[in-house]
């Protein structure tokens, strides 16, 4: 999953798994493919989302 299935996958995955930053680390929480994981994945919809 180097590439992941689209083009935003991974960017938007950051965006949905976001909990928490400091210093120089961004905490992020959940599995990729389970969307229910995520911290914001009820943001996403399984129509527009490659996750």
């Amino acid at each position: 999953m180097r590439h992941g299935l689209s083009r935003n996958y991974w960017l938007e995955f950051i965006f949905l798994s976001y909990i928490n930053h400091e210093g120089g680390a961004i905490f992020l929480g959940g599995y990729p493919d389970i969307r229910e994981s995520l911290a914001h994945g009820e943001l996403s919809s399984p129509e527009s989302s490659g996750i």
